[in-house]
């Protein structure tokens, strides 16, 4: 049986306005965010989702299809998050 999920999505400005209300905004202009799982610098034209992460961290998943497909299989990064972004 398919399992039903539910998907909440924001473009453009609102997205900026996340990443204020989130405190990551200036780190996320200045290149210093990284995708969780592949580390590669996560910027405007290759995010694909902004998650939590422990509860309390802001995590980052880059458009590569091969770190969308780790995620979901809830495998670890190759390199653990330092928790800075």
């Amino acid at each position: 049986m398919a399992m039903r999920t539910e998907v909440s999505a924001i473009l453009g400005e609102e997205f900026y306005a996340l990443l204020d209300a989130l405190g990551v905004r200036e780190a996320f202009d200045a290149g210093r965010c990284k995708c969780d799982r592949c580390r590669a610098v996560v910027g405007p034209t290759n995010v694909l989702l902004v998650f939590p992460k422990d509860g309390r961290e802001v995590a980052f998943l880059c458009a590569n299809p091969v770190c969308a497909i780790e995620l979901e299989a809830g495998s670890r990064p190759a390199v653990a998050a330092s928790g800075a972004l």
